[in-house]
């Protein structure tokens, strides 16, 4: 994780989610600020976990994203990224089917004066617009939500929307950790849930239907890192400060049988020649 600590945009990340919680404001419409998937206690709670921080860090700096593109989102309406970009002035796009993370995207961008960003309810397979038309896309962990063959129609319409030179980021939840439980069921979900299983279906259901090349690490791998520190460390910390027993019995189980041991995050990236 040294990268993301690193990162200047990863600290301007970390600063965006502060403002917007300061003043009560949520970056995500799925869940109160109490609770996240991995049981932060810091102010990051929900919305900016490590893994996630990566995510959005990894995305903005390989994909070049900068003031004066023209960005498309998709799927992520109410995420930090997007509300990153409206910070630093990038005319940035975000598509969703959720009305209510873009009725608090729009409450967002109106409460901070980020004109820049546009929200729009609509299919990211059928986004509307013109070919060529965007510098850069990206989509950060909705793919693993979707459909085998709803995953290839979005990335053929990323690409056709995408200009020559552009670049598509993506990541998603992949694969089954080296070390993970073979009784662990991915459909304990509330939601579709449909990671990439190996390299091979990152081929068939992006790169191949694309029809771009593969931009920067050529060795894609299978393997996954067994041990998830990072993870860890951060239950450790959630077992010493627990503010109940409740919490901290919680967070004893989360060390040893987290689903986040299961499987990874992935990123790719894609360039239109």
């Amino acid at each position: 994780m040294r990268y993301v600590e690193e990162s200047p945009n990863a600290q301007g990340l970390k600063e965006t989610v502060d403002e917007l919680t300061a003043k009560k404001l949520k970056t995500t419409a799925a869940g109160d600020l109490r609770y996240s998937n991995l049981n932060e206690k810091v102010k990051y709670q929900y919305t900016l976990h490590p893994m996630r921080l990566w995510e959005y860090t990894r995305i903005f700096e390989i994909c070049n994203i900068q003031q004066g593109m023209r960005v498309l989102d998709g799927g992520g309406a109410s995420s930090p990224i997007v509300f990153y970009c409206g910070k630093k002035r990038v005319d940035i796009t975000t598509l969703d089917l959720q009305g209510s993370l873009i009725e608090d995207n729009k409450k967002v961008a109106k409460e901070m004066g980020w004109e820049t960003i546009t929200t729009i309810k609509r299919d990211m397979t059928e986004t509307g617009f013109l070919d060529n038309y965007f510098d850069a896309v990206f989509s950060v962990s909705v793919f693993e939500h979707l459909p085998n063959e709803i995953k290839i129609k979005g990335i053929k319409e990323f690409a056709r929307i995408l200009r020559p030179g552009g670049i598509i980021g993506l990541t998603f939840d992949f694969g089954r950790s080296v070390k993970g439980r073979s009784t662990y069921d991915y459909n304990n979900y509330e939601q579709l849930h449909t990671p990439i299983r190996d390299v091979e279906e990152i081929y068939e259901f992006f790169i191949r239907p694309s029809g771009l090349k593969l931009y920067g690490n050529q060795d894609l791998t299978d393997k996954i890192a067994p041990d998830k520190e990072y993870i860890r460390k951060i239950l450790r910390s959630d077992i010493m400060e627990g503010e109940s027993l409740k919490k901290v019995l919680y967070s004893i189980y989360a060390y040893f049988n987290s689903p986040y041991f299961n499987y990874t995050v992935y990123s790719i990236f894609l360039k239109k020649e």
